[in-house]
């Protein structure tokens, strides 16, 4: 199997939802929100003058990012040594920028996949929450299924105002979040919580049905859905709920831990690295694998 074309994709809704992935560094990496150029960047095969300008532009990135990276070395005699470490972690950014760089140079003159999925218009109306999801699904459904990556995180960011296209919904979701035990406002984002999983059990089944090596694409893919908050009411960040999907486990089954000392949600990381290759016996404060008895 040939390695994938993006190390990464990393998108998300925009309207105050944030990237969640970060380097090595613990340095966020920028999460992309305008569908259109997601799709032209995966899909669309620039003119033989376009991509010669991706290039120099590209070159341009390396040459500031040299002179830059000079400037910093020339610091590092004047530093103690906590400032030292910072700027090694500096240092390190900037190399995998340099990687994404070439990376990116690469990609450029390659021959894009090519899919029967007409580009998509960036949604103007920004409180159209499900159109926009629905894009970033049918778009990391096309990326997967032309393997340009393995690995795509997807924010879906709360919005501060009313909901345009779901009907009941009269209020933001935000303050519905914030339900304090109303039975109304739970009502309203349950119609909301509704739409949103109706389109994420359809990028699901559209994984279910595409067919590749003799099985299934989300047979082979781990989709990993969830909250940081456990009750957003309270801004509670114990007993998260999370949903795994695919990846050849064993699924149909609700697990409730101990809601007062609950199982680390990193123990559920380590055998999902594990899965793809990454050698790791622990991941933050994890505590053993929580994936026994659910393997296939």
């Amino acid at each position: 199997m040939l390695p994938p074309d993006f190390r990464l994709i990393n998108l998300g809704t925009g309207g105050g939802g944030q990237s969640i992935s970060w380097d090595a560094n613990g340095v966020s990496i920028p999460c992309q929100a305008s569908p259109s150029k997601i799709y032209r960047e995966l899909f669309v095969q620039g003119t033989e003058k376009e991509v010669e300008q991706q290039v120099n532009n590209l070159d341009r990135g390396k040459s500031i990012l040299d002179v830059v990276l000079g400037d910093a070395k020339s610091l590092g005699s004047n530093l103690g040594h906590r400032d030292k470490e910072k700027l090694d972690q500096y240092f390190s950014s900037v190399r995998d920028l340099e990687v994404r760089l070439e990376q990116n140079k690469e990609w450029a003159g390659k021959p894009k996949p090519e899919v029967s999925y007409q580009e998509p218009a960036d949604v103007q109306d920004r409180y159209d929450l499900l159109t926009r999801q629905k894009l970033m699904y049918d778009l990391m459904s096309l990326a997967l299924k032309t393997d340009s990556s393995r690995v795509i995180t997807f924010s879906l960011g709360a919005f501060n105002a009313v909901p345009t296209n779901i009907d009941g919904v009269k209020t933001d979701w935000h303050n519905l979040s914030h339900h304090g035990k109303d039975e109304n406002k739970i009502e309203e984002l349950e119609i909301i919580e509704k739409e949103e999983f109706s389109l994420f059990a359809k990028f699901l089944g559209d994984l279910k049905n595409h067919q590749e090596n003799g099985s299934s694409l989300l047979t082979n893919t781990a989709v990993l859905f969830g909250s940081n908050l456990g009750n957003a009411s309270s801004h509670d960040w114990r007993n998260l709920p999370i949903i795994l999907a695919g990846g050849g486990y064993k699924h149909g089954s609700y697990v409730a831990h101990d809601s007062k000392d609950n199982t680390p949600l990193s123990n559920l990381f380590v055998p999902l690295a594990q899965s793809m290759g990454v050698e790791i016996e622990q991941f933050g404060k994890s505590t053993k694998s929580s994936l026994r008895g659910f393997e296939s």
